[in-house]
């Protein structure tokens, strides 16, 4: 039952529903999938701190951006990370969904739409 009205406003009725209330999840956790200079590959490791990816999956290093994502994540303010490595052909599979370069063929019509076909 709403409460008395007495001057003008905006009021809310919370009604009591069966319905499980929607929860909270951590929105500081994120998955970085790529190459890395060094640690296990094709496995999943969390990790709490850049340190802890420094000393796992080698420090900064040019030739790896996601090295410099991850540090970037950290001094943002992120809490967790869950790191991929991954090597050659298994890049491949996760940029293209599971078609690896060698395994797709491409034709252009001429109205210049172009089709990836699975061989």
């Amino acid at each position: 039952m709403p409460a008395t009205l007495n001057y003008p406003g905006v009021y809310i009725e919370e009604i009591p529903s069966g319905l499980r209330t929607i929860t909270g999840v951590a929105m500081s956790i994120t998955a970085f999938l790529g190459r890395v200079t060094r640690g296990p590959t094709n496995e999943s490791v969390t990790i709490n701190s850049f340190s802890d990816f420094e000393r796992q999956f080698g420090g900064l290093d040019v030739n790896y951006p996601m090295s410099y994502a991850v540090r970037d994540f950290y001094l943002n303010g992120g809490t967790q990370t869950i790191i991929v490595r991954l090597l050659g052909q298994q890049i491949a599979k996760a940029v293209y969904g599971g078609i690896g370069r060698e395994q797709s063929s491409t034709s252009t019509t001429k109205q210049g739409d172009t089709h990836v076909s699975q061989e």
